[in-house]
């Protein structure tokens, strides 16, 4: 009927007509394209009109640069098969929009009657109900829609962008639009660099608690956000969108210092510095008539976890910040991917850094977060990635007789203990939700280590450790652990040398928590087997074979 029709109105009929007949006709192409000639839009507003299993039908108004009036489009966000079927059956999807999600997503991974593959998310896709629906009318119906909606201006700057010779009357020959039926894989890029010097104080006070913390730094970071979309025309005409994916990129540097000290004598929850939420871009432009909405941000925040002690005590940390790294991710709706990532601290904790005065324990954890944030489509597609560092500072001081026994004979040791111990945690992360709010939660160890140990007390006689034997014949099995109050140092800290007693020794290094030996002696007799620490601190033990 389209051709029939075609060829008896042809030479009367405006650009939109000549359009229709060929389109129908026309192979797939894919064209990149950038995004920055749409116009832009603003003062958006949505309400749902309805929604279902895998999709939500909304209309959507706005203001746009090419019109002074207030717009509106009808807007199906569809994130699965099932999801389309679901809109065809209960809001109106035209079956021809749904016939080409299915055909692109369905029949190279799902039968059919697979509800639970059909179910599976896919690219959020959003299908403008108008042009959809009118795909199908005659020539004269849709070139009637085309001009109510404002959409021929639309249509032949599309042709004249392809090379297609459009006369003044807005005609051209039908040999002209072949290529306008097009898939084209489009993206925006949105970048900002910025320096941010950040100064301030904060004191904390529970109970006889109180805690002072002080940071003076300055966080220098380059900025990147990607998001990467394709845009489905008939006749002309977008009539789909779906997004692909977001790529965050981000290199920074902060420098200066972090300083935290005071008493505990009770638990302090933590608290945060929310240092900068820099706007990367935020916004929106239409596709045709359908309204494409995007938020990038850079929330930086530091702080200090829950502090919590045993007995009462002193604490600090004073850090110098000379923090250097990069990243990059490339999320999906389906899963996000670190791509590179970096982290250098550059060693600058040093036992003068760390201020302690502690009977029992006492633990902070200061961190530094960055994580570049995108959300698109009003939070359907939100992503969020990036470096979460933390420095857990631990300082234990011990005094006392309720430690253990270190051979087994008589009443518990009397021993002491006073240790600082600082770990380095940095993970690159990324996490997001989707459509259904179903969340993407990764991350991927930088670095996990252990960057300042000392023994304070020079050494802490509760380093001797706890032994046991078990003698069978002339073979002795020996069991080697450490005290409880001591539990939480470094296994790199956990260094002894077995004397056996018959001249013969045997080293343990890095033996984290305890381990198990076997020594077989040549005679029968009594020994004396010593455990010492490399500090000094031993456990001496009688063993009869």
């Amino acid at each position: 009927m389209y051709l029939k029709t075609l060829k008896r109105a042809l030479t009367v009929t405006p650009l939109l007509l000549s359009a229709i007949a060929i389109q129908a006709q026309a192979q797939t192409q894919v064209n990149d394209v950038n995004s920055n000639s749409y116009p832009k839009i603003n003062d958006v507003q949505t309400t749902v009109l309805q929604a279902g299993t895998g999709y939500e039908l909304k209309q959507v108004t706005y203001y746009s640069d090419d019109s002074s009036r207030q717009q509106n489009s009808t807007l199906f966000y569809i994130h699965s098969v099932q999801g389309a079927m679901n809109a065809v059956k209960e809001a109106g999807l035209s079956k021809e929009e749904e016939q080409g999600i299915i055909d692109d997503y369905s029949h190279k991974n799902c039968d059919k009657n697979d509800k639970q593959c059909l179910n599976r998310e896919i690219s959020l896709i959003v299908v403008d109900k108008g042009v959809a629906d009118h795909l199908n009318d005659s020539p004269e119906q849709f070139n009637s829609y085309i001009q109510s909606t404002n959409l021929q201006p639309y249509v032949q700057q599309r042709l004249m962008s392809l090379g297609k010779n459009v006369s003044a009357q807005g005609i051209v020959p039908m040999s002209s639009f072949y290529s306008c039926n097009s898939r084209n894989q489009e993206d925006f890029t949105l970048k900002k660099d910025f320096d941010q010097p950040y100064r301030e104080s904060k004191n904390a006070a529970s109970g006889n608690a109180n805690l002072n913390g002080e940071i003076d730094a300055n966080f220098h970071v380059g900025t990147k956000a990607q998001i990467f979309y394709s845009v489905y025309s008939k006749l002309c005409i977008p009539h789909r969108v779906e997004v692909d994916k977001v790529v965050s990129t981000a290199k920074y540097s902060i420098t200066g210092n972090f300083d935290i000290h005071g008493s505990v004598a009770g638990d302090i929850k933590t608290w945060d510095w929310d240092i900068k939420d820099p706007v990367i871009g935020n916004g929106g432009f239409k596709i045709a008539n359908i309204p494409f909405i995007y938020d990038v941000r850079l929330p930086i925040s530091a702080g200090v976890g829950d502090i919590h002690y045993q007995a009462n005590g002193e604490v600090g940390l004073k850090k110098q910040l000379d923090i250097e790294g990069e990243y990059q991710y490339e999320c999906t709706k389906h899963e996000c991917k670190k791509i590179e990532s970096t982290y250098n601290d550059n060693g600058l904790v040093k036992l003068d850094d760390i201020r302690y005065q502690a009977l029992g324990s006492i633990s902070l954890t200061p961190h530094i977060n960055l994580m570049l944030m995108a959300d698109v489509f009003n939070g359907y597609i939100h992503a969020q990635a990036g470096i979460d560092a933390n420095m857990p500072v631990n300082v234990t001081g011990y005094v006392g007789n309720d430690c253990g026994n270190g051979n087994g004979l008589g009443a518990d040791d009397a021993v002491y203990a006073g240790f600082v111990n600082v770990d380095l945690h940095v993970n690159a992360a990324a996490e997001g939700h989707t459509f259904n709010k179903n969340f993407i939660d990764k991350s991927w160890p930088l670095v996990n280590k252990n960057v300042l140990f000392r023994d304070i007390a020079h050494p802490s006689s509760a380093l001797s450790p706890i032994i046991r034997s078990n003698v069978e014949g002339q073979s002795a099995d020996l069991s080697v652990g450490l005290r409880s109050c001591v539990g939480q140092i470094p296994s790199s800290y956990q260094n002894y040398v077995v004397d056996w007693g018959d001249g013969q020794s045997q080293q343990i290094d890095g033996m984290n928590g305890g381990t198990s030996l076997q020594h077989s002696y040549t005679q029968t007799g009594d020994y004396k087997v010593t455990v010492k620490h490399k500090t000094g601190p031993s456990t001496t033990l009688d063993v009869n074979v």
